[in-house]
């Protein structure tokens, strides 16, 4: 059995990682480094293989990698080539086997690189002037920040005098310039009519590289790189996907002329002209671009009443004809769907279910408009009250158009900025015992994405306005209640805020073995045009407690921002490890001595300091002593959440995780009834809670079910030596566990 491989290279700048990567054979994954998990389960099942339970542990585990000495030789090619294609073309592999006990043995790969091969000067020889110049301004094209040069393929050269003779970055420099050419009209270009001379005759170790244009093999000019325009553009809307209208014209239904664009619809789910051609960048008279191509496609592919859509060209029948005739077919999607979710919910221990009904109508005008219609329903058992329930209802209704709605914006304006509007309607219900709420709310907001960078998202809420109402509150509730608690959060108000928030990933599910980030930031201001209008029409504030009012009802004001950034470094199939950073301030001014608390922030949960329940830390250093009160009570305006979590899969779909999490909330101003819960610069540090735990996850590829335990580390809400809670790890009071989906970040 192979049991360990090690490698030994004589050159800093070659790591071991990168050359594992071309081995054809290593040992069984062992987790944390030394316990090999899957290969203990899969010996566990014995030798009679016909039992149905040592059949599930052999399909849990992973077979015992067996030494084959013509992979550890094609190991020895692999990993030589591969140090060839970086320039080191003087490398040596050589392999030893050594053999333990147990009929063990250890594969040693010693690796000599020698001295690469550097590029010393880099040009291009291009007959074609046109080409040519295409190519000189993009070199000259260099941006000043190194990594978006690099990251970025349609600015700078990624060749430069010095670096390795990389046969694989040649390989991405040519491909980058072939990108930049189709973007520029030359429709019938390749990778492959570019090619390199290397001359390494000049000097000691470098190399001349000169980027060159082939020619026609047969006449040996370069007549076939011409620059395309695109002619006549046909758009098929409505047609099933083994549908041809252009052979069977009976399919057709009718054709228009829209602007400069060919409708044409067939029987069931056509399109709207205007939302046709509002999402199609392919317009006659332009060059062809590649970059057009692929917008189309997103633009297209967004459209929630589309299935699929696909782009082909055709060249017109004259020779001497530089036009492309484009041709862009779509096959609508399913018009309408239902939906029945159940859900079962633990807050802080109180258990609950809840159902939501879901109508979805994918086409309602013609416009790929969405509508969407819910209706939920909850039920929570409280516990440590007289009235042991907590009841939710309520319904949303929200229509998307893949449009900007805003008045007097003009036909071209909004194919341009390319976002979707939404306007969307709530009624919430909520009966607990200490209250009765509802919250209606009406919002109108615009989402997009960055043009080519489709994993970048924008949400701009250009309204969003909360009426919330308490028909009945519980007198000894009240009583309990700071007077600014009660008149800034138990008692009718408006909440009219606008926002912006932004997300970013590079994530994809198809590529598992690539460093992951997550950004998301958001930005809310709230009440500053409700106090506009009362000071424009002279409204005066209540002689009471000098609230400004609309309607006679108080309206909040705050101005509140986050960012969440997460960052997941993979360490190969079966290891990774991830970092979580949280900060968000809110701070309430004029009319609101107090953040509204559903604006407010809270600490603990799954997704927060797992050592404690949701909603049972902070803020600050603040020891709860009011049961009736403590929810509210437990919540703020700042909030600083720092975690890491090493993974590692030990089956085929089975996660464990190890992680230690850290952080508080605080509030803005020293409140009476939060005492301790302030922020301060000179203190804060010293109220971080701190937990750690582990965590088992299930990985079903479409969902991740989690479970995760914690156990306080340090309780800043206790003192002396209940405060350093690891000293005195126990499942009673410093422990919490946690059933979620998906990963925490």
């Amino acid at each position: 059995m192979l049991d360990k491989v090690k490698i030994e290279v004589d050159n800093k700048e070659v790591t071991k990682k990168e050359l594992q990567s071309s081995l054809r054979q290593t040992p069984n994954p062992a987790f944390l480094g030394f316990a090999k998990t899957t290969l203990n389960l899969y010996s566990l099942s014995g030798r009679d293989s016909t039992r149905w339970f040592s059949r599930l542990l052999r399909r849990l585990g992973d077979a015992p990698v067996i030494l084959d000495s013509s992979l550890v030789s094609r190991s020895e090619h692999d990993v030589t080539q591969y140090l060839i294609n970086k320039g080191y073309t003087e490398a040596a592999v050589s392999s030893s086997i050594a053999s333990k006990k147990k009929k063990k043995a250890i594969v040693s790969y010693s690796v000599t690189t020698g001295e690469p091969i550097r590029i010393r000067t880099y040009d291009r020889l291009i007959p074609d002037s046109t080409i040519s110049a295409i190519t000189e301004r993009d070199m000259r094209r260099t941006s000043l920040n190194i990594f978006q040069a690099r990251s970025n393929q349609n600015r700078g050269t990624l060749v430069e005098p010095g670096s390795l003779f990389d046969q694989n970055l040649l390989d991405q420099e040519r491909q980058r310039i072939t990108s930049t050419l189709r973007r520029n009209g030359y429709y019938g270009l390749n990778k492959n009519d570019l090619a390199y001379l290397a001359d390494t005759t000049v000097a000691h170790k470098t190399a001349d590289v000169t980027l060159y244009l082939r020619p026609q093999i047969d006449t040996l000019d370069f007549g076939k790189y011409k620059q395309y325009y695109l002619g006549e553009v046909f758009i098929y809307s409505g047609f099933d996907a083994l549908d041809n209208p252009e052979t069977n014209p009976s399919l057709i239904r009718d054709t228009v002329r829209y602007r400069n664009m060919n409708i044409v619809r067939g029987k069931e789910g056509s399109l709207r002209s205007s939302i046709l051609w509002n999402n199609c960048y392919l317009e006659p008279g332009n060059l062809f671009n590649e970059r057009r191509v692929e917008q189309t496609y997103s633009a297209y592919g967004s459209l929630r009443a589309l299935r699929s859509s696909n782009i082909r060209f055709a060249e017109y029948e004259e020779n001497d004809s530089l036009k492309l005739k484009t041709i862009i077919t779509t096959v609508p999607g399913r018009k309408m769907g239902f939906g029945i979710d159940l859900e079962g919910t633990n807050t802080a221990g109180d258990l609950g279910v809840a159902s939501i009904l879901t109508y979805r109508h994918r086409n309602l005008f013609k416009g790929s408009e969405v509508l969407a219609l819910k209706a939920r329903g909850a039920y929570e058992a409280i516990t440590n009250t007289d009235i042991s329930n907590f009841w939710e209802i309520g319904g949303e209704a929200s229509i998307t158009i893949p449009t900007v709605v805003f008045p007097f914006l003009s036909a071209s304006a909004r194919k341009r900025l390319k976002a979707s509007t939404e306007f969307s309607l709530n009624y919430d219900y909520q009966t607990r015992p200490e209250y009765d709420r509802t919250i209606t709310s009406v919002a109108w907001k615009y989402l997009w994405q960055n043009r080519f960078a489709t994993a970048d998202r924008h949400t701009f809420r250009l309204v969003d306005v909360d009426y919330v109402y308490i028909p009945k509150i519980d007198p000894k509730f009240r009583e309990n209640l700071p007077s600014n608690v009660l008149l800034f959060n138990y008692t009718n108000q408006f909440i009219v805020s606008m926002g912006y928030s932004f997300f970013s990933t590079n994530e994809n599910p198809h590529v598992k073995t690539r460093n992951k980030y997550a950004l998301r930031t958001s930005v809310e201001v709230a009440g500053s045009a409700l106090s506009g209008l009362v000071h424009l029409f002279g409204g005066k504030p209540n002689a009471d407690d000098g609230i400004y009012t609309i309607f006679g009802i108080p309206y909040a004001q705050y101005t509140k921002g986050d960012v969440d950034f997460g960052r997941t470094l993979i360490f190969g199939p079966k290891a990774s490890l991830a970092f979580h950073t949280f900060l968000g301030i809110a701070v309430p001014y004029a009319n609101s001595q107090v953040i509204p608390f559903e604006r407010r922030y809270y600490a603990g949960g799954s997704n927060g300091l797992r050592g404690w329940n949701v909603r049972t830390l902070g803020p600050g250093g603040y020891q709860d002593t009011n049961t009736t009160t403590t929810f509210y009570e437990q919540s703020g305006d700042i909030k600083l959440d720092l975690s890491v979590e090493y993974r590692y899969k030990i089956l085929n779909r089975i996660e464990l995780a190890g992680y230690i999490d850290g952080g508080n909330i605080w509030t803005m101003r020293d409140y009476p009834s939060q005492p301790d819960g302030v922020f301060k610069f000179n203190s804060f540090y010293k109220q971080i809670a701190l937990s750690y735990g582990l965590g088992i996850r299930f990985d079903f590829d479409f969902f991740l079910l989690r479970f995760d335990t914690g156990f306080k580390a340090v309780a800043p809400g206790k003192s002396g030596k209940d405060r350093w809670a690891i000293r005195n790890p126990n499942f009673r009071d410093n422990f919490a566990w946690h059933f979620a989906v998906g990963y925490p970040f």
